[in-house]
């Protein structure tokens, strides 16, 4: 189980909050996830190995390893400044990566997740229970309609 980043707190919550499932396949452990959904979805399962890019089709992605946590991260592309006296305007991101969540390598029982989904599913603040969500992955890319806003 993960702990989805959430940017506005700057900070990951308490409790595990996404499903990712570990695969051992020829000696390899990989980490595959099928519903983290957008431009932060990975489309094919990545190795787990830390500080190594990946790159696949909906951008660049890593893993990072701190002390037995594993950070996944998004590599954002490099913002070109015209202008360098602007390059310290708050509009100007310094950041090399996004995050996106945190996992460790312990097992988890499915009964964990109840709690987080029944909330999802539920709670008046929810994404899921506000907004329409639909999604589709192209060979070209994400497209999703999420309420009446449609991101290509």
């Amino acid at each position: 189980g993960a702990k989805v980043y959430v940017p506005e707190l700057n900070a990951y919550p308490d409790e595990i909050d996404h499903l990712l499932l570990r695969v051992e396949l020829d000696g390899k452990s990989y980490i595959m996830d099928g519903g983290f959904g957008m431009a932060y979805q990975m489309w094919q399962p990545m190795e787990l190995i830390s500080g190594t890019d990946q790159p696949q089709t909906p951008g660049v992605f890593r893993f990072q390893e701190e002390n037995g946590t594993w950070y996944l991260e998004k590599v954002k592309r490099k913002q070109w400044v015209l202008n360098p006296s602007t390059s310290t305007s708050p509009n100007v991101e310094n950041e090399v990566c996004r995050r996106i969540y945190l996992f460790t390598l312990q097992p988890r029982d499915i009964e964990e997740f109840r709690g987080c989904n029944a909330h999802l599913q539920t709670a008046p603040d929810s994404l899921f229970v506000t907004k329409s969500i639909c999604s589709l992955q192209t060979p070209d890319g994400v497209q999703a309609l999420v309420g009446w806003k449609l991101t290509k």
